[in-house]
This record gives C-alpha cells, structure tokens and sequence, in this order.
C-alpha cells in the first residue's frame, strides 16, 4: 500500500515576487525516509558538499557540462499528458537558468549581485534511447501512478549513467510540486531511485505550466545535484534557522515568499558596544579620530564597519583632548543669546563632523537611534543637526532629548538641536531616531554628518563624545536562490556552482558518466542536427461505448516524431476514413468496431489497429427485465464487458471454479516476484499495484416494466494486508442509463462500496496464489435499483480498485432480479390486437394495429430477456395487419413480445406449444 507518511507546508518555486498557491518540494522527506535506513546518508552529503565547496586554485570551471535528458510522461490521457512543445520550453527555461541567461538577474538584490553564477551546465534531450533507437527525449507510459506520483512512479527508467530521468505526473501527495534526491542516496541498489518527479503544471511556461511554476525544475535539478535547500536538509522554511553548508549561502530561515528580498532573521546580534569615546584625540591628532572605532569591539563577528570620525571644514586640530572639539563653525548668534528667534545663521553644509557605518560583506544593519553629548565654550555654536547620506543631506533626521524637558538642551521646529544656555558646559542627551526602510536591514554603507553653526565667534568650539548607536545588525539571507521557496528564485551563488560541478564530476549516483563523450555519443546528443524520429502510435477517444449513430470524439496522440502525414479507418464508421488529427466519428451497426491509425514523416510511416476499441450498441436494450449470468455457459464470460486498466500488472479471465459452481471472472493480480532481481521493475511489482482500477460491465437492460429490481453478485477476495486497517482496495458498484459514459453511485457511499472486513471475504491469502476453496470463500453483494422510464438501456459496473496488498477477485452470479410485468403503456389508440394466444411453433402471429406517425418495432424474448427475432414496420399514419412468424425450431415456452415505438412500449406475454 502507497503510506501516506508527510505531511507539511508547503510552497511554490517560482521566477516572480507574485504569490499563488502554494506547492512544496518533498526531497527532504524521501531523503529522510532513506536515512532512517542509513543514518550514513547524512556524513555522505555532508562530506560531497564539503569537498565540492573546498577552493582550487587549479580549478577549471571553463567547460560547458552537458546532460542527456529524458521525460517520461506518465498518464491516463488527462491534462498530464502535456505536449512536447511544454517539454520544450521546459529545457529553454532549465538551460537558461544553469547558464546565467535570465534576464531577471538584473533584479538581485545588490548585495547578492555580485554572487549570481553561471553554472556552464547544459541539458539537451537524448535522440536514442537506452537500445539505439530514436527519440526526441520524451517517453509516454500509461499507468494510473501518475495519480500517486511517489517512488514507484519511476517506470522505464533509462540508463542513470547516461541519461538524467524525469518523471511527469499529475499528482502527488499534499500538493508536492516535485522532488528528486541527492547523488548520495542513489549509490548501488538505490541505483533505481534516481530522477525527478514532478507535476505536469511546473514544466515550462506554457499551459498547464506558468511562469510562476517552471524554476520547479531548476530547483529538482539543483537537489539531483546535490544542493540541499538554502536553510538545510528539511522541509521547514520559516520555523527555525538552518545552513546548507556552503559558505556564500549563508545561514536562512527559509522564506515562503518575495515580500522581504532583504531578509535578516538569522544570527541577529544587538549594537551594545558601538560608542565612540574619542579617547586617543589629542590637541594635535588631526581633523580625523585616531581612536580605534568600536568595529574593534566586534571585529571577530566580522559583521559591521565603522569609520573614523572626521573634522570637515572647521579647525585643523581638537581644542581639548579625549573629545571633539572643534572651532570655526559659521556664526548668528549674538554674544549671550538664549533666544532662539534671534539666531541669524543658517547651515554651512561644508562644516561639519563626519563617519560612516558599512555593513560588511552579506551583512545588514537596523539602526534605531543615535545618541551623543554635545557641548560648547561660551562662544561656541547654539545649533546642530544631523543628517544622512540617504538623501544626500539634504534633510534633518529626528531630533528628541533625553529627558524630554532637558535643562540645556530643546529641539525646535525641523529638527534643531539649540543649547538654550549661554555658558562653557557640556552635556548628554542629543537623540537621534532612525525609522523606514532606509535605516532597517541595509546593506549599503550610509554617512551621518553633523552640523554645528550660530556660533558667537568663530574662535567658539562646538564638542561631540560617547556618540553611541543603537539597533542590530545579521547576516543577510540569500532570498532569491533557486533553492528557495520564496517565488523569486533567480540564482545561484559561486559555491553553489563549484558542488554542482564537483557532483557532476564525481562517482556518486554515476553523475560523471553523463558528461562524457561516450555518453554524449551513445544519447545523441553531440548530434549537430538530430533525427527526425517515425512516430508511435497511440489513440485516444471521449468514450468508448456509444449507441448507433452516436459521435465519438477521437485525438490522434501519436508521439516521439512530428506527424505529417496521417490517415484514420473507422470500422463501419461515418467517415469511414479521416485525415484530421482529431476526427468525429459515428458507427453505423452495433457490435465492437476496430480503428486504425496511420502515420508518418519524411523519416517512415506505421500503423497500428486497435481491435474491438469501441464498443456500438444495439439500439434496443440487450435484454429486457430479469437476467443472471451464472457463468456456467462459456459464452457467458464474452457478454460481459471488462476494462482493464491498461498497465498489464492485472487482467480479467474465465475461472475454474465458482460460487458451488465450477466457473466464475477472477481478476488476477497476484504475481511470484520471489526470484525478481532487485531493484528491477518486476520486484516493484506490488508496489505498482496499488490504485489501478479495473471493471466489469453487464450489457444493456430495459429495466422500465421489471419491478423489485436488484443488482447483485457473489464475490470471494482475500487480501495480503496483515490488518484489515491497511486495506485501502474496494469494490464500488454503479449503474448508467442509455449511452451516458457517466457511472452513478448504486446508493450512498457505504451502500455501493465493499472494504475493509467486508471485501476480505476468504481473510489474509498470505502472498499466495488466492483461489476460493469453499463456500464459506464467499460472499455476496447485493442492492435495490429504482427503475424509471428512463431505463430502457442500463448497464451495471463492478468496479475493483486495487492496493499495493492486492490478491485475485472472483466475481460470480451476477444477477439484475426482480418481476418483469405485462404494463402497457401502448396508447388505446392503436388498438394493438395479438392473436392467436397460444400459438404453435412454425406459424405467425396475427397482429394488427393502427399506426401513428412513428415506426415500430416488435422483438420476441425469451424469459431471460434474450432476443429470439425482431421485426421493424415503418407504416405510419394507416391500419397495419401482417404475419409475425414463429419459427418451429423455437422451443415451447413462454416468451414475451415487445411493442416499441419511439414514445411508449408494451409487452405481452406469449404462450408457444408444439
């Protein structure tokens, strides 16, 4: 049974800061599940990033590595089964990627954008397959496994050493986009776990595909070549920080979208130390600071720069030692003015004190606030400011005091620090607050000035000590990697290149056999102009039982060349022959009609007929009323229909043995896979079981004078599940009226579903060969169907859906019972007259009646409902009288004459004698 064993968040890989759904990538889980096996898995991955990230100064990354690729749709015709142009486009978009190529690259953030990588790795489609033959690199394998889409999908793998194998599917568990799993976990027997899986809406841009999905692929490819996600081995973007081991990646917490391209979560630290004390200034040191900076203080975190603080414009030297404190400031104040309405000086923006904050490499800073002492002589300025690079000085940063009400210090209108008092002091309390997106996770190095002016002479000096800065400083998270989830994956970093190219030369899942010129040779793909392959043929249609004259809609889904030349034959079909690839198309007689396809290019044509593919029934109901099918009569097993699933691991066949009876259909699903090699297909045999469905059909039944009707039949299964609660195979039973393809649940869920306990009638087989051995092997199902007027064609389904714990099915006695009555709805009217009644064999029938403005037809049955003859008289509008013959080869019974018209019907019952 396919266990269903994640469950997690789950995100979207896409080349746009656009949100949509949500989809996930599942390589950490199927990783995971391997290392719970080998717990060495993890050392091994560890140990291949570490040495593919170790620095060469020899290393030559000039050559262009190329890789064979191969596309394995697996479908059931559906939106899955995408066309070659999206495959396409999907190889467009991956080489583009691995090549530096997208112009959207001109959108990393700047201080990634020096650590966008071309990764010179190229993928081209294989032009032969594994035995020579030729192919455009994109394979077709119908199974219901592209409804699963977990390992087992991986069918028809091709050689791993020579070609990189990717799986399309629609579907797979808890929305996962796709997955694939590292060099590491695919050594030796794990040799068949190789490949990508991914969903049919990630491949290339074109529909079902999206711009937002088709970097699915770059990501998978990235995983196959052994980078793990930017925040580590797990799928847990945003819930705790981690590292993928490569140093320009640096440690994230994963992000599920593109709202913050500069995103600091992780290795946050707070700026505690950062003060300037100017204790090395002297009355000689010189317009600039020669006191270490407080970047001294964290040098070993290796995470912010400060400069030093510079004199710009004013005196050459410090007028006090231990602070800066200098002279020559523009004047505007009078000697001993308190009031700040009559300063008179306005900024000189060429005097001022000056230092710079750089976030070192892939680091960021948030600062909140600068604060300082400040002070003057009694000649020195009344007024600063202080301003910032981010718009180039041209404003005042917010100025407060601390205390709000300070005794020398106000703030006036647009953020003016005045020293209210005429006198030689200094003091702390000068507050600046920094806010908005210039000041927070920035990564750019930003200079803060301040202005001193309406000095009372420029002898007067203005001083600045202890200037601290507050707030924090991380490193800043490579957002925009492929190996994220955050919808805005545009690159690669250096060291991410150097462990993909250090993957792809190593003996890990065979990767460096893929870029040899044997490879390339072997694939196709060193091929200047590749072939052109003759097409395979295959065939789909909208339904596959119709009635007589019905349209079927038919698509050429001919594969692995481009098809120029095409032709159609439609068993007794109108048109009887076609050229169009997706033809309409009536049968004009019932019975199980043949289509065959031609088609072909310059390189060849083939042809194929596929027998009995659509099934045209009679336009009256096969049989009328009650009907069992004991399947004691070998022709009984032909009457019924059966739809295989068509991927071959099960089929239906005639029985020898039954329900206390010596015949029955089993459905065979067992298989010895005691002697398969490992890792082969046949030893997944099983685990391929699981999900495909199968079916029986009865034929047309005219249910509309057959009262207390009920669907039944006997059934003996036993499953290979140890515990009923593993089971997840069923049988559901349906019913469908006319020539509808729509199957109608007989009852509610639990009345038209057989699971569980209910199913397993014969127990646990016990991975034997499972036949029923006795009576007590054996149970039956059965259900009331509420017949209408409509019912004058319905057929009846037994629907097997099968579990990896699968064994045979036996289906017997299927039986529509109930009581055909004598209703007639055959409008007075007519005045239909029969005589005589009984009648003997070899004479006819006298009928007589008045006939309206429709055809009728008269079809004698026998009690099983079976036709015996039919007659259509097309008079309309006159008195009809003519001989129904009874032939005297027919047995003496009773029968029953149908009497339908296109609007009502009778039946009367008729007594044959000899």
């Amino acid at each position: 049974m396919k266990k269903l064993l994640y469950s997690f968040a789950v995100v979207l890989f896409a080349g746009s800061g656009v949100m949509a759904q949500q989809f996930s990538c599942a390589t950490d889980h199927y990783h995971q599940q391997l290392v719970e096996k080998d717990p060495s898995l993890v050392k091994d991955l560890k140990q291949l990033i570490a040495n593919g990230y170790v620095e060469k100064a020899d290393e030559d990354d000039s050559t262009v590595f190329v890789i064979p690729v191969v596309f394995h749709i697996i479908h059931q015709y559906g939106v899955e089964n995408i066309p070659d142009a999206n495959i396409f486009d999907a190889m467009t978009v991956l080489n583009r990627d691995y090549s530096k190529m997208n112009a959207d690259t001109n959108t990393v953030v700047s201080v990634y954008d020096t650590l966008i990588a071309n990764a010179k790795i190229q993928f081209k489609l294989a032009a032969y397959d594994p035995w020579g033959n030729c192919t455009n690199g994109i394979d077709r394998i119908y199974s219901h496994e592209t409804y699963i889409g977990d390992n087992f999908v991986k069918m028809n793998q091709w050689d791993r050493s020579r070609y990189l194998n990717v799986w399309i599917v629609n579907s797979m568990e808890s929305g996962t986009a796709g997955y694939a799993l590292y060099p590491t976990d695919v050594n030796g027997l794990g040799y068949w776990l190789d490949g990508i899986v991914l969903r049919y809406n990630y491949i290339g841009r074109l529909s079902p595909g999206s711009e937002f999905n088709s970097r699915a692929l770059t990501h998978e490819v990235g995983h196959w070549l052994a980078l793990p996600h930017v925040w580590g081995s797990n799928n847990n973007p945003g819930i705790a920080c981690g590292d993928d081991g490569i140093n320009d990646t640096p440690r994230t917490k994963g992000h599920t979208d593109c709202t913050d391209p500069i995103s600091i979560v992780c290795d946050v630290n707070n700026l505690a130390a950062a003060t300037y004390d100017f204790r090395n200034v002297t009355t000689t040191s010189g317009a600039i600071d020669t006191t270490a900076p407080p970047t001294q203080v964290i040098i070993n975190t290796k995470r912010i720069e400060f400069s030093n603080f510079e004199a710009i414009g004013v005196s050459t030297n410090s007028t006090a030692d231990s602070v800066f404190s200098f002279t020559g400031w523009g004047t505007g104040a009078a000697d001993g003015e308190t009031d700040f309405a009559n300063l008179t000086g306005t900024i000189n923006t060429g005097k001022y004190y000056e230092f710079t904050v750089t976030p070192q490499f892939l680091q960021g800073l948030t600062l909140s606030e600068i604060t300082f002492d400040a002070g003057r002589n009694d000649e020195g300025a009344r007024t600063f400011v202080v301003r910032s690079s981010v718009n180039n000085f041209s404003s005042n940063l917010t100025a407060t005091t601390t205390p709000p009400t300070h005794p020398e210090l106000a703030v006036q209108a647009g953020n003016v620090f005045f020293i209210k008092n005429d006198a030689d002091n200094s003091f702390s309390g000068a507050k600046i607050t920094l806010s908005g997106a210039n000041y927070t996770e920035f990564h750019d190095p930003i200079t803060f000035r301040i202005y001193a002016y309406n000095a009372e002479s420029t002898a007067g000096t203005f001083e600045i000590d202890n200037v601290n800065l507050v707030g924090t400083y991380g490193t800043i998270e490579n957002v925009q990697n492929y190996l994220e989830y955050s919808y805005c994956s545009m690159m690669f970093t250096p060291g991410q290149k150097k462990v993909m190219r250090h993957a792809l030369q190593g003996t890990d899942g065979q990767r460096k056999n893929l870029i040899t010129a044997a490879t390339h040779e072997a694939t196709g793909i060193d091929l200047t102009t590749p072939p052109v392959c003759i097409p395979t043929v295959d065939i789909t249609s909208d339904r596959k039982f119709v009635c007589v004259g019905q349209a079927v809609a038919f698509q050429d889904k001919s594969y692995n060349g481009p098809v120029t030349f095409r032709e159609w034959t439609f068993q007794d079909g109108t048109p009887a022959t076609s050229t169009a690839a997706n033809p309409s198309v009536s049968f004009n007689s019932f019975g199980r009609k043949a289509v065959t396809l031609t088609v072909g290019n310059a390189s060849g044509q083939v042809t194929k007929t596929f027998t009995h593919y659509i099934d045209v029934q009679e336009d009256w109901a096969a049989y009328t009323g009650p009907k069992s099918f004991d399947l004691e009569p070998a022709n009984q097993y032909q009457e019924l229909r059966y739809v295989n699933d068509g991927d071959n691991f099960s089929k239906f066949e005639p029985a020898g043995t039954g329900f206390n009876s010596s015949r029955s259909v089993k459905l065979t699903t067992y298989k010895d896979i005691s002697n398969a090699l490992p890792g082969t297909q046949e030893s997944r045999y099983y685990n391929n079981l699981g999900g495909q469905v199968d079916a029986i059909i009865t034929p047309t039944f005219d249910l509309r004078h057959t009262s207390g009707v009920t669907f039944s039949f006997d059934y003996s299964y036993a499953t290979n599940a140890v515990q009923t609660a593993d089971m997840t195979e069923n049988i559901k039973v349906y019913y469908s009226r006319g020539c509808s393809e729509t199957w109608v649940p007989l009852g509610t869920t639990t009345q038209h579903t057989i699971s569980g306990a209910a199913l397993a009638s014969a127990g646990f087989a016990g991975s034997i060969n499972f036949t029923p051995a006795s009576a007590s092997d054996w149970k039956s199902f059965s259900r009331p169907f509420n017949a209408t007027s409509a019912d004058n064609k319905t057929r009846f389904k037994i629907e097997f859906t099968a579990s990896d714990y699968s064994n045979n099915l036996f289906i017997d006695n299927i039986m529509i019972g109930g009581t055909l009555g004598l209703a007639d709805d055959f409008t007075s009217e007519h005045e239909l007259v029969i005589s005589p009644n009984p009648i003997v064999s070899g004479n006819a029938l006298n009928i007589q009646y008045v006939a309206g403005n429709e055809p009728i037809t008269f079809t004698l049955r026998n009690l099983q409902g079976e036709a015996i003859t039919s007659e259509v008289r097309n008079e309309v509008n006159q008195p009809v009288s003519f001989g129904f013959e009874i032939s005297e080869n027919i047995a003496a019974a009773y029968y029953f004459l149908e009497v339908k018209s296109a609007s009502s019907t009778t039946v009367r019952k008729i007594a044959v004698i000899k």
